[in-house]
Formats: C-alpha cells, structure tokens, sequence
C-alpha cells in the first residue's frame, strides 16, 4: 500500500516537472515586417492583420495586441492557436496619430512566459504630382517635327520621396521615370520615345497622366497635361498667279503701287498666317488677309518694291503653317525680273536741229536715226510726227539692232501737208518686255516755208550810174530794207564776185539793214567796167529772200583832158573896150 503511494506520489511529481518544463518552453512571436513594406497607409489602415506564432503548446492561447503612438492605444485580443494571423485592427476609427514608429505589442493571459514588439510607420498623407507646361504640346498639338524626337515630360512633388518612380499613361501605355529621372529634391522626368509618339492616330486628341506614390504606397492624385492634338498631316499652300508679275516682269510703273499677292492653302485653319518672303525680307499677312476658308492675301509695299536692283530675276516664295505647327512646301510665284530702265532717244537731226523746217528741207525725206538702251533686239519705235505715226518696222525703216540704233524716214510728201507756220515736235516711243515705255522728243520746231523778201534803197553815190575816182576813196554804204527776215539776220552783198556781210546794227533791225563795202574793195575794181549790187537775206529758218539788185553802175576813174583853141580877140594878149561889147566865144 505504501508502495502503491509512494508511485502515485512520483507519478504526480512527474507530471508536476512536465508542466514547469511545457511553461518554460511556450513563447509568442510578431510577424515582422508589421506589413509587407514597413508602412501601414491610407488603404490598409482600416484593416490592419496582426499575425504571428506560439510555441511550446498546441492548446489555443488567449492573445492581447496592444498598438500605441506612445500617447494613445488601441487593444484587440484573440484566442490563436499556434500559428495566427487573424487579429485585425482598424485604425481608422482612432485614436492613434499617423507617424513613425508606431509600436504593437502582444501578450498571453500570463501563462505564456514573453511578451514581444514590433514597429511600422503608420502614413496616410497622399502626396501631390504635377506636370510642368511642356513647350512642345503646351500649344495644344504635337506635329510632324516634333515626333521626331523624345517627349520629355518634367513636373514635381510634394510628399514623394526621393527615388519614387513616376508613371506616365499616353495612349494607354505606361512610362516610367529612371535613375535621375525619378522623384529628386521633389522634381522628376520621364522620357516617351520618339517611336511612340509615332504610334499615336493623327487627328487624335490626346492627354498625359503621370502618377506617383510616396514610400508607404500612398498614391498621388494623377496630374494631367491637358488636352493636344497629334497633327501630321502637313497643310499645302499655292500662289495665284498675279497679273502684274505673271508676264516675267516687273517694270518703272508698277512698282509704284503695293504688289498684292493671294493665293489658296489646304488643312490650314482660319486666322493662320502666311508669311511671304521676296529679296531676303519678309512680309505676313494681316487681319481679313490670313487664311480664312482656304484663301489669303499678303500686301508687299511699293516701297519694298523699289529698294529691288534694277535688272535682276526675283521670285516670291509663300509659306504657312497650321495650327499644329506643320510647315506646308514652300509655293513660289515664278522668277520675274525687276526692269524698270528703257531709254529711247533722238539723235539730233542737222534738218530740224536749228528749229525750223524750211521750203528747201522739205524737198527731201526727213530721216530720224536714234538710239535706245534696255530695250531689247527687235523692239519696234514710233515716232509720231503732226499726228502721224512712222513706225521702225515699216519699209525701209530699222528696228533697234544688237548696238540699241534705230531708224524711221518721214517721207517728204508728209512733211509738205504740214502748216506753214505752226510749231511741231517729233516724239519717239519705245516700250521694253517688261512694260516700261521710253519716250524722246525732238523739241520744237517751225515749218517755216515762206520766203522773205529783201530791197535796196538807192544810193546816191552810184545811183548816176557811175562810180568815179572821187567816191572810190570812201566806203560804199548800202542799205535797204526786208519783210519776213528777222531782227538780227545777216545781208549779204555780192559785188565783183566778192560777199560783204552786215554786222551789229546793220544787221535786219525793224526790217531795215546796211552793209559798208570798204573803198580798198571799190578801188579793186576795174576802170570802165560795168557792175551791180546784189543783196541776199534768209530768216531764221533758211529760206532765202529773192536777191535785191541795185541796178548797174560803170566804175569810171579816169580824167578826160580838154584844149582851148587861140582866139583872136584875147590872143594878142589884150580885151579891149571895144571888144568887150560882144559876146566872147571860146
């Protein structure tokens, strides 16, 4: 009997070792992280899973969660078994305070021997994102050129840790920042090759969203970049053809107003401008004169037109872009010359030089040679004579040759229908390939065919017929008078062959005239020979006057001699009383 209680009494001992040495092998661990990242955030925090172990029991324990900000504390308890992950805690209802080293701590009932800790960061502050205005869609478009090249999209952060990765959505696929792109000192880049930009539908409106999140996930509300059209398609543009440039030319008169120049585009919208450019400088249209409905206008000032060089080959080029930016192919009016030099002129003609067409002169054609410069080979002149034109072209006459000479004859049954006393002018036109007419006139000139008329008035040294050995010993002053010479014209004399001419006052005065004939001149003439006078006169236009003659005149220079025959009444020396009663007769 006592052996049979002293086994129960070891049985029990050992029983009573079994349970301290069970007790002293029981723990409880925390899983550590206390979520995957460290960081319980705005999503997770309304159902935080605590999850753990037990060991050294496989009898259900009961276990206290304990979460504290070190001010304030949430408690939840769980009965677990030896592997639990089922105690929930939702934070959202408070009181703990979002922050950093937020601790849990889990107990036993007491029968558990430890108790441990853990720490996690508890974050719910959403950072912020935005895209900075980027200068290639910020006009609402991305066009030919610029797909071309990479998109780099910029922007920055706030509440974003360093090395946080952005994305950018375009087109529903996805960028995402690298290395120095990502999130640095709160500012961030992501490039979209230039192959995806590529890969979008031209005419498409799209937009770019960039997301981020902060370390503990939360994430940003996704900035956007605003709307842009993808816009390839180039616009085309073309010049109408202008009227006054089309024939190749630009000449003297046209260039003293505006040049308007116009034309159509296509896929250019309304209000885009187009842009000229003509000698290096450029001109744009304005107002009512951008593109509206396909058509345009551009105003290229007279001004511009005349700072051009004379003589060299210009040509307009119009470009426009669309509203994307897309250049359209340049249109261009065609080369035009700027020719605004043509001279024409008459060379100085010895018939009419003096002013005057006289009755002899229009016995013979009247033959006008000219010259011409920037005129081209070929060119036919006009000249115009009392309403009548001659033209170079006609028979017998030139156009200008290779040297820029020309020649027109005016035949002389035109020039005798002309009004005798009546003031004309010759005028010679020309007009070059570029429009510029020449003009030269002759200058003024009388048709003067009417003759004057000239007369002597006797002289009364050899108006006896005689000019004797006496009057020879002075000069021979012979005057007279005109009609229809005027003041100033010269008379001429003729005697023996030899002309004596008026000078100064003795020139026509009022009509009247004298000549000297000098007496050396009278005293050369021969003794007993008989001669005459004639005074000539022509006006202003070289018609002569019908000689005057002063009638004939014998030069008699020599002494007759005579004799006194012996009378008897004187002969004896004496005249006595009685003779000298008659008549004495010698």
């Amino acid at each position: 009997m006592r052996n049979i209680y002293r086994h129960i009494g070891l049985i029990f001992l050992f029983l009573f070792v079994a349970s301290l040495n069970s007790l002293s092998a029981q723990t409880i661990s925390i899983n550590s992280p206390i979520s995957s990242d460290g960081f319980v955030n705005d999503s997770e925090d309304n159902s935080l899973v605590i999850s753990g172990t037990s060991s050294g029991t496989t009898d259900q324990i009961l276990i206290t969660v304990t979460i504290s900000d070190g001010v304030n504390t949430v408690q939840t308890t769980a009965v677990v078994g030896a592997i639990w992950s089922a105690i929930a805690v939702d934070l959202t209802t408070g009181p703990i305070t979002p922050g950093s080293g937020i601790t849990v701590d889990a107990t036993t009932d007491g029968t558990v021997l430890n108790a441990v800790q853990r720490t996690f960061d508890y974050d719910i502050t959403a950072p912020t994102i935005s895209i900075t205005s980027n200068a290639t869609i910020s006009d609402g478009y991305l066009n030919a050129t610029e797909d071309d090249a990479v998109l780099t999209i910029s922007g920055t952060t706030s509440g974003a840790e360093d090395g946080q990765v952005v994305t950018l959505t375009l087109n529903s696929l996805t960028y995402t920042s690298t290395g120095g792109g990502n999130v640095t000192g709160n500012a961030w880049s992501v490039v979209i090759p230039a192959v995806a930009l590529q890969a979008l539908t031209d005419a498409t409106t799209y937009s770019i969203d960039a997301d981020v999140n902060d370390a503990a996930g939360n994430p940003a509300t996704p900035a956007n970049s605003g709307n842009f059209e993808y816009d390839i398609t180039v616009p085309t543009i073309s010049i109408t053809p202008n009227a006054t440039i089309s024939d190749g030319y630009l000449n003297a008169t046209e260039d003293d107003s505006d040049l308007t120049i116009s034309g159509t585009t296509s896929g250019a919208e309304d209000g885009q401008v187009v842009t000229l450019t003509l000698n290096s400088l450029t001109y744009t249209s304005t107002g009512l004169g951008n593109v509206t409905a396909n058509a345009w206008t551009v105003v290229i000032p007279s001004a511009a037109l005349s700072a051009l060089t004379d003589g060299v080959t210009y040509s307009i080029d119009a470009d426009v872009t669309d509203a994307a930016g897309n250049p359209a192919i340049t249109a261009n009016s065609g080369d035009f010359v700027y020719d605004i030099s043509a001279v024409v002129s008459i060379t100085s003609n010895a018939t009419i030089s003096d002013g005057y067409l006289n009755a002899a002169e229009d016995d013979s054609d009247l033959t006008l040679n000219g010259s011409s410069s920037g005129i081209e080979l070929g060119t036919v002149v006009s000249v115009t004579l009392n309403s009548v034109s001659y033209l170079s072209s006609d028979l017998g006459n030139s156009d200008i040759d290779g040297s820029g000479n020309w020649q027109i004859i005016v035949p002389l049954a035109d020039l005798q229908l002309l009004t005798d006393g009546v003031t004309y002018s010759i005028t010679a036109s020309a007009s070059d390939l570029a429009g510029n007419t020449a003009n030269d006139n002759s200058g003024n000139f009388d048709y003067d065919i009417s003759a004057p008329t000239i007369s002597i008035t006797a002289n009364a040294t050899i108006s006896d017929g005689f000019l004797n050995a006496t009057e020879d010993d002075s000069d021979l002053t012979i005057s007279g008078t005109t009609s229809g010479a005027e003041d100033g014209q010269v008379v001429t004399l003729t005697l023996n062959s030899l002309t004596y001419t008026s000078t100064g006052g003795g020139n026509v005065t009022g009509n009247a005239w004298s000549v000297v004939i000098p007496a050396a001149a009278l005293q050369a003439l021969t003794d007993a020979t008989t001669y005459s006078i004639d005074a000539d006169v022509n006006d202003a236009a070289g018609n002569p006057a019908t000689p005057a003659n002063s009638g004939n005149f014998e030069y008699d220079i020599t002494v007759p001699t005579i004799s006194i025959t012996p009378n008897a009444t004187i002969s004896d020396g004496y005249l006595n009383a009685t003779e000298d009663d008659s008549d004495l007769t010698i």
